[in-house]
């Protein structure tokens, strides 16, 4: 080790070829350390014991991959030319980009006075956060962007709020602007609704706070999440009935006759790819992991729901992330009950592993940000062909350096040493769950028998009513009632409501352009305060907890 330290000091002062020579003698010394440019890029990890595993779970990531692509190709005409949807997420990137703006190098965003103003408020708030949280400054106190209820409801009529908390979140204020009053206001309202449901059920002795309805991401479903799948269960049916032609137009290409023949053809090749790939799912659950074929196709059918739900909620309401606490498990455990025969969880247990890795603990869920890269490319009119193969490309290199990085990096330090959750508490959560309810079956419960149905028949009303009565709340809320980080969310959406009706009720439209940059600015503010707290959490070794994970 002496001798290599030394050579490491003369090394700027030899000649390359003696630096090579002195090197390989004392590498001789250690025959049994490979400093070969192999380990160095691929590590000490025997790759063959890990192939076949990598190839049957690569197999099924490429299929949920390519079905969750094609699916979005064939809603996106739907929901963006005959639903008129905005898909706000997108809007933001091109109106940062300058999209339509011809001969000036600065986009009209940014020339904006009000931008630099939201700019500076998100900024300076969430500078000062990572100041205080760097310590570099002791004695600071960070500027509180989470107040608890618990504190002020405690010990009142309200006690049953215990829990509730408002979150100053600057990018979903920014995101709230930019939606349709409607939605936002329907994101919020159904969050207050599944308030004072809770205080009636409260009132009449049900439970003394939320957490006397139980329900996590497993097979528990409480009144919230009960009635927002059920509400997610019909709306997702009514879009794949809507979206039908194009689905099925690889089995009946005349349904497509009238469209263009690039986006004919492209619509054609999806549907191809949409069919072809679920059924490669299919087999692959059933061949490779063992599902029972009942369960697979009913699991996958649920898996679509969901899918359409939460990139519905993205492409009209802009939300940032989700935790979907409604899967096909849910539904068998409180429509059926885990303990018939025909429910049992052998029969799907196997499943549950690839619902979990892919669909479960999904805060950025891919299918959403396609949606979000159809509509940008369906602004810029960029070549179908050139977007599919970017697309592709980005997501092959993605996923092979993040596995591959992943598991070098578990030989070279070992996975007890990896980030916890992932490594850790949420595989050996799934297999002891597995293994709880296969010793102990959960029973139905009546109670979300009624709460699914309930949550479906308002949906359905709301639906069916809201062609005539357009003053009814628009349904997006009542879905988002399965994602718990609504919580986070909906102070600050109601925020954005609130700046967006003022504006457009005493404004007009040149009024709401010049506004909407203030709106924007708060969202690049933020992002730019998280994206530097990284760098400096990279710096100081340890997580400053400045992000938008917001729980």
């Amino acid at each position: 080790v002496s001798e290599l330290q030394e050579l490491a000091t003369l090394a700027p002062t030899l000649p390359a070829s003696k630096l090579r020579g002195r090197l390989d003698s004392l590498l001789d010394t250690f025959p049994a350390f490979d400093a070969s440019f192999r380990r160095y890029f691929f590590g000490d990890v025997p790759w063959g014991d890990w192939a076949r595993p990598l190839c049957h779970w690569g197999l099924l990531i490429l299929l949920t991959y390519v079905v969750l692509q094609a699916f979005n190709v064939l809603i996106f005409r739907q929901w963006a030319y005959n639903e008129k949807l905005i898909f706000p997420l997108a809007e933001l990137p091109e109106l940062l980009a300058g999209r339509g703006e011809e001969g000036t190098w600065v986009p009209a965003v940014f020339r904006n006075g009000l931008f630099w103003v939201g700019f500076g408020i998100s900024a300076s708030v969430m500078g000062w956060n990572v100041l205080c949280a760097s310590g570099a400054m002791p004695g600071l106190k960070p500027l509180p962007l989470s107040n608890s209820w618990t504190p002020y409801v405690a010990n009142s009529a309200l006690r049953g709020l215990v829990g509730t908390k408002s979150v100053i979140f600057f990018t979903m204020i920014g995101v709230a602007f930019l939606i349709p009053k409607k939605v936002s206001f329907s994101l919020w309202f159904f969050h207050v609704l599944f308030m004072v449901q809770l205080l009636l059920l409260v009132s009449f002795g049900r439970g003394q706070s939320i957490s006397s309805f139980p329900s996590e991401w497993w097979h528990t479903l409480n009144f919230r999440t009960a009635e927002g799948g059920g509400a997610l269960l019909v709306f997702a049916s009514l879009v794949l009935w809507k979206c039908r032609r194009f689905i099925f137009c690889s089995l009946r290409p005349s349904s497509v006759a009238d469209i263009g023949q690039a986006e004919r053809q492209e619509l054609l090749i999806c549907s191809g790819l949409f069919l072809s790939g679920s059924l490669g799912i299919i087999f692959l659950l059933c061949g490779s992991l063992g599902v029972n074929w009942f369960y697979a196709l009913f699991g996958y059918g649920v898996i679509l729901v969901i899918t359409i739900g939460l990139v519905r909620a993205v492409a009209e309401g802009g939300i940032l992330g989700f935790q979907a606490w409604v899967s096909p498990f849910h539904f068998v455990r409180h429509l059926i009950g885990f303990d018939k025969s025909v429910s049992n969880p052998s029969l799907f247990a196997p499943f549950i592993a690839y619902y979990s890795i892919l669909f479960q603990d999904i805060k950025t869920f891919i299918a959403p940000a396609m949606a979000n890269g159809l509509k940008i490319r369906d602004d810029l009119k960029m070549s179908r062909k050139r977007y599919h193969l970017a697309v592709a490309i980005g997501i092959a290199v993605a996923c092979t350096v993040a596995i591959g990085t992943a598991v070098m990096m578990c030989y070279a330090s070992g996975a007890d040493a990896m980030h916890n959750w992932f490594y850790n508490q949420f595989p050996k959560s799934l297999f002891d769950h597995v293994a709880n309810i296969s010793r102990v079956p959960p029973t139905a419960t009546p109670e979300g028998r009624f709460y699914v149905a309930f949550g479906a028949g308002l949906m359905a009303v709301l639906l069916y009513f809201r062609q005539s009565f357009f003053w009814l709340p628009h349904p997006i809320g009542l879905i988002m009632l399965v994602n718990p980080l609504m919580n986070a969310y909906w102070s600050s959406i109601l925020i954005g409501w609130l700046a967006k009706s003022l504006v457009t009720k005493y404004g007009n439209k040149d009024t709401y352009a010049k506004v909407r940059g203030a709106f924007i600015g708060l969202i690049v503010g933020e992002l730019v305060v998280v994206a530097i707290a990284m760098f400096v959490s990279l710096h100081m070794q340890r997580n400053l907890g400045i992000d938008l994970n917001r729980q």
